[in-house]
């Protein structure tokens, strides 16, 4: 008989090799993948049983007898969840010199660990560092859960470990799926602008790349309007990227208004300024979709350019950190339910609903 935990708890494991991480406490666990980029593989709340992060019907790949994996496998070694990137965000390319595979390379290394806090009644904390390779930076990252809140904190700290400036791409992975994620949901975002960055000539988009629209209601390539706020269900066989701009603040959250139950993120909009919204909702027949996949990325970012740092610095939505310069930021992910409609997320995680 498993017995409910009313109290926060650190434990190890293994998926597939790879070692695994797990904090809990009373409403919610999540459990990483410290030796992989640190990836999330669960975001689980326990109410209502509901992991709430896509998993890639590949699951995750066993681990290699080497690693850091190579850069340029982000794909071979996707298991869904949630990744975090730098510094350079999307397809391949090369800036300065330097060679970047899809999504850079954070989410190829390991990271170190250590407990921070693990006061069981009260509070548990852990904190993971990375070193980059390709670029000087270093990177700190802090995940804290707190008794009584459905609220995984993430503060971190970015590094430039050398005596010149460095440009950079930033985001945050988080791929969300079934069961939760269903024709039901619906996703509130307080935004302006929509850019589509569909890929051009996909059949299954129903954005136009490169058309500019405005925040929730748009004009699709057949001349319909679409409301991207409604999340389509299964059976919409479509597969559409677009960036959310001019954000008056940095949140988001998505909610199943049938059974109010909802997943969200408020952010620090000083360096997440955008927000990218990946949806593979079983149009895209070819590998590793194969048509079946229904998934949604909501993912706050530094950047928009689904070109990569390249494009990011051509289109000046990089960002650059100074010699020795240290950035600090934070994110925090929020599982909630009881609610339709969400007004807005505060920066203490709490949610308000749109009443």
């Amino acid at each position: 008989m498993h017995l409910p935990i009313y109290k926060c708890l650190i434990s190890h494991g293994e998926a597939s090799g790879w070692n695994t991480l797990t904090l809990e406490n009373d409403l919610i666990r999540v459990t990483l993948l410290p030796e992989k980029g640190s990836d999330f593989i669960e975001f689980l709340y326990k109410p209502a049983n509901v992991d709430y992060l896509w998993k890639s019907p590949i699951g995750l790949p066993a681990k290699p007898d080497s690693i850091p994996l190579p850069h340029d496998v982000f794909m071979d070694y996707y298991e869904g969840g949630w990744e975090e990137i730098l510094p350079s965000g999307g397809l391949p390319n090369t800036y300065a010199g330097i060679d970047y595979g899809l999504h850079g390379e954070l989410w190829s290394l390991p990271w170190s660990v250590r407990i921070d806090e693990n006061r069981p009644a009260n509070q548990i904390s852990i904190v993971l560092n990375c070193n980059l390779t390709k670029l000087p930076l270093s990177i700190e990252k802090r995940l804290t859960l707190n008794i009584g809140e459905a609220i995984l904190h993430i503060d971190e700290t970015l590094t430039n470990e050398s005596d010149e400036p460095v440009d950079f791409m930033w985001g945050h992975h988080p791929a969300l799926g079934a069961p939760f994620l269903n024709g039901d949901c619906v996703l509130d975002v307080p935004a302006a602008d929509c850019e589509a960055a569909s890929i051009e000539g996909d059949p299954a988009a129903r954005l136009q790349k490169g058309a500019l629209h405005k925040w929730p209601m748009v004009t699709a390539k057949d001349g319909n309007s679409i409301d991207l706020s409604a999340v389509p269900p299964p059976s919409a066989k479509c597969s559409d990227e677009f960036w959310l701009t001019g954000l008056k603040e940095g949140w988001c959250a998505v909610t199943d208004t049938r059974r109010k139950l909802g997943f969200g993120m408020v952010w620090d909009i000083n360096i997440f300024r955008s927000l990218w919204i990946w949806q593979e909702f079983g149009g895209t027949k070819e590998e590793p979709w194969n048509g079946e996949s229904y998934v949604m990325g909501v993912e706050p970012w530094s950047s928009y350019a689904l070109e990569g740092l390249n494009e990011a610095v051509r289109r000046n939505t990089h960002l650059t950190i100074q010699p020795h310069e240290r950035l600090d930021t934070w994110v925090k992910a929020i599982a909630y339910e009881g609610i339709q409609r969400v007004q807005s997320i505060d920066v203490s995680g709490y949610v308000h609903p749109n009443v």
